[in-house]
């Protein structure tokens, strides 16, 4: 993915406002105010790159409050990428707001490439702007496995997790792309061509 997740949300008593509506100019008196005072053995967010970029008061107030980071990638920038252009035609972001209907496009192989190299320099820049910090990276596709990892990381106790989501393409990727064979020709040659195992 294109972030950090600083913490890990746990028996909290709500979500609080976003920063950027909460009326704050000071990210750590955001986090003093609303995040600090969340019940729960421990709190968190996601924190995606750009939110960093655009608000360079992030990294030094997580880094004052000693806070610990889960970086999560994709291992298949593919299946980043399916899943982005499916979202995009179906309008439907998260499973609890809408399923995909149309199950299948024709992929531009120039754009797909653009994406590739846009997401493995943006882990990059992420995994730089938390050096320095306690952090631990595990893969999108391996979370459910690597929660004991994740927990024992951040000092929680093993526990059961429930979630409202659910994965939104159980399909394959050949299944996915209408031009699969076309694609996989195209990026046999490149450091990417792995990704085509269909």
């Amino acid at each position: 993915m294109i972030g950090i997740a600083a913490g890990f949300a746990s028996e909290s008593a709500g979500e609080p406002q976003p920063f950027v509506h909460s009326g704050e100019s000071n990210v750590a008196r955001y986090l003093e105010i609303h995040v600090h005072r969340l019940r729960g053995r421990a709190v968190g967010f996601k924190l995606p790159l750009y939110s960093m970029q655009e608000h360079p008061g992030i990294i030094p107030a997580l880094k004052e409050y000693d806070y610990k980071v889960v970086l999560v990638t994709r291992e298949n920038l593919l299946d980043q990428f399916i899943s982005m252009r499916l979202a995009q035609i179906n309008n439907a972001w998260r499973s609890d707001l809408g399923e995909f209907k149309t199950r299948s496009f024709a992929a531009d192989p120039l754009e797909a490439q653009e994406r590739f190299i846009q997401w493995e320099e943006e882990n990059a820049a992420t995994a730089a702007a938390v050096a320095g910090m306690q952090a631990l990276h595990v893969t999108y596709e391996q979370i459910s496995s690597s929660l004991p990892r994740v927990l024992d990381f951040l000092g929680l106790p093993l526990a059961e997790t429930k979630s409202p989501f659910q994965r939104q393409r159980t399909w394959s990727r050949a299944e996915a792309l209408e031009n699969f064979d076309d694609m996989a020709a195209y990026f046999s040659s490149t450091r990417w061509g792995g990704f085509f195992e269909a």
